[in-house]
């Protein structure tokens, strides 16, 4: 019988990753002069973070869902997934929130944070789980 303690844990991570994506989409969805303005670099930072937190939080998720089977397949999913994302908050921006604009270089530092994802979850297993 497993511990009460690890058959919550899965439920309180997925109200994470819900929490998670639900603020960032509230935060990119809001209107331009709600926004502080930051320098193009910051800006771009901030995306690259958002993203790969975005992929990891999904990640280790998915990571106690799939115990090892199908990983690749699941880590491709849930990268598109996010990336199709962040390309679809950008079209909401230029359509629908006032003084916002969708940004191609957004979805470039987006696509930068899946990266840096990447590596932060392998990094975890690697060094943090061992999974057999």
């Amino acid at each position: 019988m497993l511990p009460i303690k690890n058959l919550l844990a899965p439920k309180h991570l997925y109200a994470l990753c819900l929490g998670y994506t639900a603020v960032i989409s509230i935060l990119f969805l809001m209107p331009g002069t709600s926004v502080p303005k930051m320098d193009m670099p910051l800006d771009k930072v901030v995306h690259v973070s958002i993203h790969a937190g975005l992929f990891f939080l999904w990640s280790m998720f998915g990571l106690q869902k799939i115990q090892n089977r199908r990983h690749k397949f699941f880590y491709s999913s849930i990268a598109f997934l996010c990336l199709l994302y962040g390309i679809i908050i950008e079209v909401l921006q230029e359509l629908f929130v006032p003084l916002r604009h969708a940004d191609v270089m957004d979805i470039v530092a987006n696509t930068a944070g899946l990266f840096l994802g990447i590596v932060l979850l392998y990094t975890y297993r690697k060094y943090f789980k061992k999974e057999k």
